[in-house]
């Protein structure tokens, strides 16, 4: 639900000659004061309305969803144990609760509850069809065609016919390759999956062959049933279990990611996308300038960042924000701040003060060096060892 324009609709309703003879704007300035109380009126009144539905909104509509904070009052009216981390998913298993308990354990029902609590598609797997047996007399198959074939196995040729796609089989067949191929909408064996803006649609090739990805969601390899408690490397291969594929989240390195060049005299392409905030001289701040917005994607720089200068104080703050640094940042003086950034290798060369050295938050770091300062790290990731004489380190 958008809000309308009250500032414009209050002038515009004002007869011509007023209008006219606000040549110094006074009046259009004084009702768009006024506008801006009709302004919050109308938003509490539109989040007033959403707070009456605890689903979310259409993709792409304008209209707000309920606060967070009501969802799992919705929750307990409908007897529902909310699991997603995220406000949309909770929202989503919500409004599919009554769904989901109709039609419990079909996999339809199994690949909605997926994709509600991640929030994104996923290729699902049932564990009944991944287990190896063998071929039954009493078992009709099913036409070639069904699995996106475009031609039937031949009768007469025993080689042809260990082909087919609905023989149940024990071992892979090493003559081919199984995988994922390309393929129209409208054929029987079709799947497909939305990927950031891009959607794919495919069929399994050879489905007895040999696995060119083994692991993967492409990979139908039949497996003996593995009885041990599930964990992430076992206990997936069994008749009551399902394996669910995601698309890793796009993250910090989203496809269309920007890069920029570090230079110590920033170029206008740089400055375009990152701005810089210098009118405290206690601390340099680099925004990334589309953060916040609905659009908002990090911006890469590349080559090393290095953090110097005789006229910079010892106390003096580094702070990046939205960024993502491909190589490393060298920290000589000062300390350095990150905030939803992500760095391949950040090295300190500083004494230990009281103030942390590297202060992240909500941050990626493969790895840094911190062996004389103190660093503290809020909902980051650290995916390589990393050294500091003092770590202060929450979620």
């Amino acid at each position: 639900m958008r809000s309308p324009d009250f500032a414009s609709t209050l002038y515009q309703i004002l007869p011509t000659v007023y209008r006219n003879r606000d040549e110094s704007g006074d009046l259009e300035r004084y009702l768009a004061g006024c506008a801006s109380l009709l302004d919050a009126v109308y938003e509490t009144l539109a989040q007033r309305l959403a707070d009456n539905f605890p689903d979310n909104p259409p993709t792409g509509s304008p209209e707000p969803a309920c606060q967070d904070w009501l969802i799992p009052y919705f929750a307990e009216l409908l007897d529902a144990r909310l699991v997603s981390p995220l406000a949309d998913g909770r929202r989503d298993e919500i409004a599919h609760a009554v769904r989901w308990r109709q039609g419990k354990g079909t996999a339809a029902v199994i690949e909605s509850v997926f994709e509600a609590l991640a929030q994104t598609e996923i290729v699902l797997q049932e564990g009944w069809q991944r287990v190896a047996t063998t071929p039954r007399v009493d078992r009709p198959q099913r036409p070639a065609s069904a699995f996106g074939y475009a031609t039937e196995p031949e009768a007469a040729n025993p080689s042809s016919c260990a082909r087919h796609p609905d023989l149940r089989t024990a071992v892979i067949d090493v003559r081919c390759p199984s995988l994922a191929v390309a393929t129209d909408e409208d054929n029987p064996g079709a799947k497909s999956i939305q990927i950031g803006d891009t959607r794919y649609v495919w069929r399994q090739a050879s489905i007895h062959g040999a696995p060119c990805s083994p692991g993967s969601y492409d990979d139908l390899s039949p497996r003996t049933v593995d009885v041990r408690t599930p964990g992430p490397n076992q206990g997936h291969h069994h008749p009551k279990r399902v394996l669910a594929y995601m698309p890793p989240p796009e993250g910090f390195f989203p496809a269309d990611l920007v890069t920029v060049n570090w230079s110590d005299d920033p170029s206008d392409s740089f400055l375009a996308l990152i701005e810089i905030d210098d009118s405290d001289p206690t601390r340099t701040v680099y925004r990334n300038r589309s953060l916040g917005s609905d659009d908002s994607a990090p911006v890469r720089i590349r080559f090393n960042v290095d953090l110097d200068g005789d006229d910079i104080s010892p106390g003096h703050v580094w702070r990046f924000e939205g960024l993502v640094f491909e190589h490393t940042i060298n920290v000589a003086n000062g300390r350095l701040e990150l905030d939803r950034c992500a760095a391949r290798n950040v090295v300190f060369d500083i004494e230990d003060g009281e103030e942390p050295s590297l202060d992240a938050v909500d941050s990626l770091l493969d790895a840094f060096s911190n062996p004389d300062g103190l660093s503290r790290l809020v909902y980051c990731s650290v995916l390589s060892e990393s050294e500091s004489r003092h770590l202060q380190a929450s979620e």
